[in-house]
């Protein structure tokens, strides 16, 4: 049995433990000067001194005086006179000591499940708890005291950091149970005093589980990225026998967080929520983590765990099904932390977190307006809400806040945090002067807490916007080389308004580069790869569309990627994207602007019908304007003109359909359905036409024949042309000549490199503005009706330097047979396409070759609709014999001047009807051919020969010919000559009208020139009728 041994509190001798030589000899040897300890106790205070002094001893003693005193004075107070005193208070004594110890096993119990509940969140639950336990506290044992006591304290410093009250209650303790271990307390109060690095060192000798979780924390709370290994190491348990806690997960996982491994920290955690679920710190670790996987790689903190999220781009978040899954879990658990939050601003900043998961969330983003409202109502200085207000474009007024700030800011008790949000109200509000006079007038607060380089930061963003970009760059420069990396992203903001402002972009780029090059930052390689878009370098993209999802690894880095892949012209690479990385997406679906990406890459691969079945998929799923006109072009490319008017009549009826869209079904349709084209082009014209269509919108009516409707834009575009916008210009007639010399020179030249071999006719066709099919068709089928081959232009169709084959080898048939377009228009020319179809079976031909001939159709069919009913009207009237065809020669005697001043067909028309005492019809007055002027002389007479359009209608009028409408309409069709004066000159009843130029075609056009053959004998050059009749058989081979 031990029995314990009698124990100095001071020394009895110099050099002893706790030696005092202010107390005399008797001092030392009385009993006050003794304690009674076991043996094993009393070993251990005289080897440590230090830790047990001489003051803590002799409270020990009161306390166990006291405490035998309390287990015998109830028993001898009762006792009789007998003789039986000292075994009663024995018996006494040990009764209470085991009533004291069955109590001290059912507290012992009820701490742990307080210390549970404490962890849970349910602080008020577990300080009642210890108050009612107050009421009991001489039952308990000293040990379950100390435990009860230390226990309290770490709720005080968890709750108010008053480490003087957690001290008091740990020596308190440590009086109790001496031998208790309370360094892990002391620990935690050496950290909220010293910071990370003593409680650390107090730790150095621990090595139980808890103690080994308070120091791996502790080491992540010091420089987080290089030391989340040492964190690990030391919660590895491996040959230690010690079992990880609920605790020790969390923190591994929290490692993990900051070696920016999700999937590990995700692993981790999960372990921890098996351990300890309804811990509060595991709740909100786990709520983070799930939070922060919904982030871009790129968006994630290099310190891991933060108190609360900064807001981040759109494009820097993840939209699959399991992201949104695990950002709507943590929002819900955020929710019921904010809710048993009782710290104000613990409250805060899980209200921050639940702020940001709603409006992170793109189906919650009703919720996070009213949220962030309701967060503001209630406390406008909440600093983080108005960041996510601003940043969020949250619809709350801001104007309470902002006055908040500005009085926490003048009283000097503004934080960074209120300064950087108030910063924040100032560039919102296009006030970005105030921010700056802000900055330098709270630079201590930032001074206060070692934030140069934060303040830094914003101070030159501030400069940016408020429009001195220089300066910015020049604070950043004056900035110490270890801030430099602290500081890329307010120098991208700063060069990127310099280049907008000297349009000089390349130090912009050098630097996203050259940051992403030694820094690995993901946002800055999104950074530059979205320069490139907006200068639409998409080669240069997609050659980093790989490397641009892995790293930002979200569904936005997939749309960038797509579309630049499908404008560099890489459709087959585009695919192999949308079909690889289909997992960002919610249900691994695609939205619509990439679904018409697929589609238009897919056509242009060859795969046309599944193009078309995915668009007319989309169609029926979601029947909006952009994926009908998706599927309109897609129809196009098919040659469907049927399902191409159906779709088209759908968009008619769209109210949001812009002009321009409209004009361009307007376009395609009009071979198809000439009626739904003009329906679309009026509707188009109707609405608000941008000044950048007005020329095309006039071309297009007249491709319509809609000329009688084009006057409010045909005097829109004259205004345009008088102020030199629309890309309109408006030239002197004089100007019209050096511009169709230097035509005629470059088609020479295109000619020569033809002949030469030196040109493709593809490149040549381009640069003449010419259809193919006009090389393939109207030139052959010209060259046929009057063959001249020493003088009309040949058209090679086969290679020089292939030697020559008499007929087709026999190895040849049945094979696939693939044709460009050139063999294609040849074959149909000839009339051989069906042979060689019999021949070589199914033709391969390019997959734009459908829309190509349409779109030569288009080009080959004649601008004006009605200049082609104008030409039909001459053949008709030739062919009855109305209108007389004749050949004019001139004469060996005529004026050279005359003729090189308005051309020999003039001349000879004029010597004509002089001599048949007849009429020339022009336009007057008379102009030179190069429109420099009048000619310099006419012949004699002239005036009485020559006579315009508006004299024959008068004539017409006169005689009783048209009735009051035709009249008028014929004045109007008229056009400019309508509106001209009767030529001094009057055509006679049964003379001769010879028509100069393009007088019969205008006639035609206004409805006149029958009756004109009627009243006159009118005659036309017949090279007027061979080009009416040419304009008619191409019309018909377009149409055909």
């Amino acid at each position: 049995m031990n029995i314990g041994v009698a124990a100095h509190i001071t020394a009895a001798a110099p050099g002893g433990p706790r030696y005092d030589a202010g107390l005399s000899e008797e001092e030392r040897k009385s009993a006050q000067n003794g304690i009674w300890l076991c043996q094993t106790c009393a070993k251990l205070i005289d080897n440590d001194p230090e830790r047990y002094p001489s003051e803590l001893l002799r409270e020990w003693k009161r306390g166990a005086e006291e405490r035998a005193f309390a287990s015998v004075s109830g028993a001898t107070s009762t006792l009789g006179e007998g003789g039986h005193s000292y075994y009663s208070a024995t018996f006494l004594a040990g009764e209470l000591d085991r009533l004291a110890a069955e109590m001290s096993e059912t507290v012992d119990q009820d701490l742990e499940r307080m210390i549970s509940a404490w962890r849970e969140g349910r602080t008020g639950e577990a300080l009642g708890w210890l108050s009612e336990l107050k009421a009991r506290w001489r039952a308990v044992t000293p040990r379950l005291k100390a435990r009860l006591l230390r226990f309290e304290a770490s709720i005080g410093l968890n709750a108010t950091r008053d480490t003087e009250s957690a001290k008091e209650l740990a020596d308190e303790a440590r009086a109790l149970a001496p031998l208790e271990n309370d360094v892990r307390l002391r620990a935690v109060i050496a950290y909220v005093e010293s910071g990370p690095g003593a409680a650390i060192e107090l730790l150095s000798k621990e090595r139980d589980v808890d103690s080994l979780n308070l120091k791996a924390g502790l080491i992540l709370e010091t420089n987080r990225a290089e030391r989340a290994e040492e964190c690990r190491s030391v919660l590895d348990f491996e040959g230690t026998g010690l079992e990880p806690n609920a605790e020790t997960f969390r923190l591994r996982a929290l490692s993990y967080l900051v070696s920016k491994d999700l999937d590990r920290a995700q692993l981790e955690i999960q372990k921890a929520t098996e351990l300890g679920g309804r811990w509060e710190s595991v709740r909100g670790a786990a709520a983070m983590i799930d939070y922060l996987s919904s982030l871009s790689p790129a968006a994630l903190p290099d310190s891991g765990a933060v108190s609360w999220p900064e807001p981040v781009d759109w494009h820097l978040l993840r939209r699959d099904d399991e992201s949104l899954a695990r950002l709507r879990g943590a929002a819900r658990v955020f929710e019921e932390l904010t809710a048993s939050a009782e710290d104000t601003e613990e409250k805060r900043m899980l209200q921050a977190w639940h702020l940001a998961c709603l409006a992170n969330d793109p189906e919650k983003r009703g919720q996070a307006h009213e949220f962030c409202r309701a967060i503001l109502e209630a406390d406008p200085t909440h600093y983080r809400a108005v960041m996510w207000a601003i940043a969020r474009g949250i619809d709350v007024d801001l104007g309470p806040t902002e006055a908040a700030l500005k009085d926490l800011v003048a009283e000097g008790s503004a934080e960074y945090a209120h300064v950087l949000a108030l910063t924040c109200r100032y560039f919102a509000s296009g006030r970005a002067d105030k921010a700056v006079e802000l900055l330098d007038e709270t630079k201590p607060v930032f001074e206060e807490i070692r934030a140069d380089t934060l303040w830094t930061f914003w101070r030159a963003q501030a400069l940016t916007l408020s429009g001195n970009a220089r300066a910015a760059v020049a604070l950043l420069d004056d900035c110490e080389p270890g801030t430099r990396d602290a500081l890329r992203e307010a120098r991208t903001v700063a060069l990127r308004a310099l280049a907008e402002e000297e349009d000089d972009w390349e130090p912009l780029i050098r630097h996203l580069e050259s940051s992403y090059e030694e820094t690995g930052d993901a946002k800055f390689l999104a950074g530059y790869c979205e320069l490139k878009v907006q200068q639409q370098d998409w080669p240069y993209v997609a050659d980093r569309a790989e490397e641009l999802i892995e790293k930002i690894g979200t569904d936005e880095a997939v749309r960038l990627a797509a579309i630049a892949a499908y404008q560099a012209d890489r459709f087959r690479f585009c695919l192999k994207l949308l079909d690889k990385h289909r997992d960002f997406f919610a249900q691994r679906k695609l939205p619509d602007d990439l679904r018409r990406v697929q589609t238009f890459c897919q056509s242009a691969v060859g795969v046309l019908p599944e193009a078309i079945a995915e668009a007319e998929a989309l169609v029926d799923e979601s029947p909006t304007s952009p994926n009908m006109l998706a599927l309109a072009r897609l129809y196009f490319s098919e040659g469907d003109l049927k399902s191409l008017v159906v779709i088209s009549r759908r968009l008619n009826e769209a109210p949001y359909l812009s002009s321009e869209h409209r004009l361009e079904l307007s376009r395609l349709v009009q071979l198809e359905d000439h009626r739904l084209a003009a329906s679309l082009w009026r509707n188009a014209v109707s609405g608000s036409l941008p000044d950048s269509l007005v020329e095309a919108a006039v071309s297009l009516g007249f491709q319509l024949d809609l000329e009688d409707e084009l006057g409010l834009l045909m005097a829109r575009m004259g205004e345009l042309a008088s102020r030199g916008e629309g890309g309109i210009e408006l030239r002197n007639a004089a100007d019209i000549f050096p511009f169709f010399e230097e035509r005629r020179r470059q088609m020479a030249e295109l000619e020569e490199l033809y002949r030469g071999g030196k040109a493709p006719i593809h490149i040549i066709a381009e640069q003449a503005n010419r259809p193919l099919s006009e090389f393939y068709r109207s030139v052959p089928s010209r060259n046929e009706g009057s063959p001249a081959p020493l003088v009309q232009a040949p058209l090679f169709i086969r290679h020089g330097g292939r030697a020559s084959a008499s007929g087709f080898s026999d190895a040849l048939t049945g094979r696939r047979l693939n044709l460009d377009v050139t063999a294609v228009l040849l074959a149909a020319h000839l009339g051989v396409l069906p042979m060689v179809e019999d021949a070589f079976g199914s033709l391969r031909i390019p997959a734009d070759l459908i829309p190509a001939l349409l779109l030569m159709a288009e080009k080959t069919a004649h601008h004006q609709p009605s200049t082609i009913e104008a030409y039909r009207r001459i053949v008709e009237l030739a062919e009855e014999g109305s209108l007389r065809i004749v050949d004019l020669e001139l004469g060996q005697e005529h004026d050279a001047r005359l003729v090189e001043e308005l051309g020999e067909y003039w001349v000879a028309a004029f010597e004509q009807a002089r001599e048949e005492d007849g009429f020339l019809l022009d336009f007057l007055p008379l102009s030179k051919i190069d429109l420099s002027g009048p000619p310099s002389a006419l012949p004699e007479g002239a005036e009485e020969r020559l006579v315009n359009c508006r004299s024959v209608l008068e004539v017409l009028h006169q005689h009783g010919e048209l009735s009051e409408m035709a009249y008028s309409r014929a004045l109007e069709k008229l056009g400019e000559e309508g509106r001209k004066e009767p030529s001094p000159a009057t055509p006679r009843e049964g003379s001769v009208l010879y028509c100069d130029g393009s007088t019969a075609e205008l006639l035609a056009g206004a409805g006149l020139l029958r009756a004109a053959c009627g009243l006159f004998r009118v005659c036309v050059e017949r090279r007027e009728l061979d080009e009416a009749r040419a304009a008619l058989r191409e019309q018909e081979y377009v149409r055909g």
